[in-house]
């Protein structure tokens, strides 16, 4: 059933400046989302209408969140915002909890890939083997993260837990902006 209002709502809206349709649009890539869920909304107004969907592709600012979980949707979510977000600095935020070694090579080639553009970077890993903290030690300290500012890094014991990992971390090289670092059960 077609709600006659609405598409008088939506007639209004379309009417504005693109200006003010982009900052509606950004308002609804909320950071109050479970990760992996930020683009809901906007994806969900891009697809009702052709003009916002154009307007949301062709605004790299919109697309500067780079969330990976344990879900596979959220791999190709990431590559779609990597490339719609364009040269823009981004914010990177990565939990997964089952079978990270067999994604853990993907993240490092992610992290690789966008650390000289990287802000913020959340890491919220269990890791199992030896080999997947030494692998991942190794790809923190050759990192190049130049404009890094933020840091928060959560690894456990994917077998316990509750247990902390007695692992010494390397901070990426030359993050010289980086202001804030979190360690959680390190």
């Amino acid at each position: 059933m077609i709600h006659w209002a609405r598409i008088g709502q939506l007639s209004s809206l379309l009417s504005c400046p693109p200006e003010i349709i982009i900052l509606v649009l950004h308002h609804l890539v909320t950071d109050d989302r479970i990760l992996g869920r930020r683009y809901d909304d906007l994806i969900r107004a891009s697809t009702s209408f052709s003009y916002l969907r154009q307007l949301a592709l062709s605004t790299p600012t919109l697309w500067t969140h780079i969330e990976i979980t344990d879900k596979p949707a959220s791999f190709e979510l990431a590559k779609a915002c990597l490339q719609r977000s364009g040269s823009h600095e981004v914010e990177v935020a990565i939990r997964i909890a089952r079978r990270t070694g067999a994604k853990l090579p993907g993240v490092i080639a992610l992290l690789r890939h966008v650390a000289g553009r990287t802000r913020e970077l959340r890491l919220d890993l269990g890791l199992a083997k030896e080999t997947e903290w030494s692998d991942l030690r190794n790809a923190m300290a050759s990192l190049d993260a130049p404009v890094l500012k933020c840091m928060e890094l959560n690894l456990w014991n994917i077998e316990n837990p509750r247990e902390a990992l007695t692992r010494s971390i390397e901070l990426p090289t030359r993050a010289t902006m980086l202001q804030s670092l979190t360690l959680v059960k390190l």
